[in-house]
Formats: C-alpha cells, structure tokens, sequence
C-alpha cells in the first residue's frame, strides 16, 4: 500500500509508529507446513517462551575456557541495571535469535515488558541492510534506518524524527543476522558502518545484533566495547512450557490439550535423539506442530 501522508507530529508519529512496530512483529508465521500443523501464524506472546542467555568470559580463546556467567532470562540484556549498551548475541541456527529481537516491539504484555526502557525499538535485518547500502552507496545507516522504516511499516515519519528520539528517549536499535550479509567482505564492510553508527548513539540508546557463531567467529565487534553472550538452547523446563503453550493453539479442551502435551513430552523423553533435537527453538516447533497435526511423533 501506499505510505501515509507525511505526519507532522513528534508525539503523534511515536504513537503511530509503535503501533505500526507491535502490528509488524505480533505474529510468528510458518510456511509448508500449515496442511498438516494448524494455523500458519501464532500470535507471538501466546508461544513464546523467553529464552537465557549467558556472557562469555573470554571472547578471543578458541575454545573459550569455562567461566561463563550463570544464565539469565534473555530479556535482562534490557532490563537489568547494568544492561549493556551494546551487545552481541550469538546463536545457533533455529535457536530464537530472530524471534527474541522481535520480542520487544511485538509483545508488550509480559511481566518483564513492564521493565523494558521507553526506548523506540527499531529492527532491522542485516540482510536487507546490506542490500540496501548494496543499492545506495551513499547512504549512511541513518539513511537505511529511515527508509527501511517507511517501506516495512508505510509511515512517512517527520524528517529527522528518528535522531530526535534518540536524542530525547533513546533508540533500541536490533541488527538480526549479521551472518547473513552477502560475502565475508560485505560483511566486514557493514560491520564497519554499524561501528561507527553506534559510536554517536546517544548514551541513552542501546544496539544489540544477533549472529551465527560459526560466521562470526572470522570477524568479531570489539569486545571492549560489546559485550559478548551466548543464546542458551532450551532446557526440558522451557521445552514443557513451550509444549504446554502451543498445545492451546492446536486443541481449544483444556483437558484434552493436557493429555496431548503430556503425551508428547512422554514421547520425547523416550527418544532421546528427538528429544535432544527439541533443544531448538526452531526444532521444537517443528515437531510440536506435527505432533499435534499427525496426533504422534513421527517415528523417523
């Protein structure tokens, strides 16, 4: 569709904004397996389980020696009192790293949201980042962050209102994927530019950036100034409660969905290649989606 006329208003392009951000990411949606598996997107605070996190002791150490932090709920990266301004979280693939960045604009409704900073969420995919600094040359991050922001969400937002609400709230700023830049030189080249965009955030303002381990690895932000943290896989208390909030979507009889969750948690314990495999965020709702579909675990 086409953007809105151009809002004139501070305060009323921050509302419009916000709301725009909570529709965009409120729905987790799946593709080729809707036939078999329910409904093709979920509301996102109706499933999703808040995974930990834990901060690495020594990033240059291949392997890294023990010593990191006991984990924590992934979403003290922005609640707790020495959050880090910036941080980099890095994840295994299907492990949430997307959905968790997604988290703070699409579900506002949980306990922990009620500490999150009055920051304005701005998520951005490192992928179309790179293809739009790839398709204008000139453009500087701000450029791509005003733009990417008027093409996904059809706001025209007043000129200059995102450094505004910076320099008034501060920005969360949420790079995903840096893994997923086209080639390790164009790669390097975003890391570069986002450096030296975070440089001049206001001290109020935060970034945080996901990427692959394995990717990374290659060519790493400074960790003197971003703080390192690894995406823990599920435990078997998260895999019951994501188990548990999936089974509502798929069968309305509380007692009914109590009896299938129950059966697929007695499943996975009995299998435990399986079990190990729902360890994955992405993983797991794959074979929680076709558990409920097929009505049993698939014995191959």
């Amino acid at each position: 569709r086409e953007n809105e006329a151009v809002i004139r208003n501070d305060s009323l392009a921050r509302e419009k904004y916000l709301r725009a951000v909570a529709r965009h990411h409120r729905y987790v949606r799946f593709s080729g397996m809707a036939g078999v598996s329910g409904p093709p997107e979920v509301e996102l605070e109706k499933v999703f389980v808040m995974p930990r996190v834990s901060r690495q002791a020594n990033e240059f150490q291949t392997p890294r020696p023990a010593g990191n932090s006991e984990p924590q709920p992934a979403h003290t990266l922005l609640t707790a009192r020495d959050a880090p301004r910036k941080a980099v979280v890095l994840g295994k693939p299907g492990a949430g790293k997307s959905t968790l960045l997604e988290c703070p604009g699409g579900a506002r409704d949980f306990p922990w949201a009620k500490e999150l900073p009055a920051l304005l969420p701005v998520f951005y995919r490192v992928r179309d980042l790179d293809r739009d600094l790839a398709a204008h040359p000139q453009w500087t991050v701000w450029d791509c962050l005003r733009w990417r922001c008027s093409n996904t969400l059809g706001l025209t937002l007043p000129a200059g209102f995102l450094v505004r609400e910076m320099e008034r709230r501060g920005l969360l700023v949420l790079f995903d994927g840096l893994d997923e830049a086209a080639t390790p030189g164009r790669r390097l080249h975003v890391m570069e530019l986002v450096s030296a965009f975070a440089e001049n955030l206001s001290a109020s303002s935060r970034i945080l950036i996901t990427s692959r381990p394995h990717d990374y690895a290659r060519q790493r932000f400074d960790p003197k100034d971003y703080r390192h943290f690894d995406l823990e896989e599920f435990n078997d208390e998260e895999i019951q409660t994501f188990i548990s909030l999936w089974q509502r979507q798929h069968e309305p009889d509380e007692h009914k969905a109590g009896e299938k969750a129950a059966k697929l948690w007695k499943a996975l314990e009995d299998h435990p290649r399986i079990h190990e495999l729902a360890r994955n965020a992405l993983l797991l709702a794959m074979i929680v989606r076709v558990h409920f579909g097929l009505g049993t675990l698939p014995e191959n």
